[in-house]
């Protein structure tokens, strides 16, 4: 999966109306370690670029999408230990 989080551009600094960035994750769905990498490149842009991407609330969006992942992925987990120990 490919995550793109990137610097807001040069001439996006200078116009008053900004478009939105791309989205994070364009290729569906994203993982623990998909968002993990995000919110690491996320920390190493720009303030004004973390502020483009949507600042706190965007890390705490991840957050909860990080949280929401690792659940559904130990639901798996537990299911398919039950389907085999059946």
């Amino acid at each position: 999966m490919s995550v793109n989080i990137v610097p807001m551009p040069a001439w996006m600094r200078r116009t008053r109306f900004r478009p939105d960035p791309a989205p994070v994750f364009p290729d569906g769905e994203p993982d623990p370690d998909d968002i993990a990498l995000a919110l690491a490149l996320f920390e190493e842009l720009d303030p004004e670029s973390q502020e483009w991407y949507g600042g706190t609330e965007f890390v705490a969006r991840l957050e909860d999408r990080s949280k929401s992942a690792n659940g559904a992925a130990d639901a798996h987990a537990r299911s398919e230990k039950d389907r085999k120990g059946a």
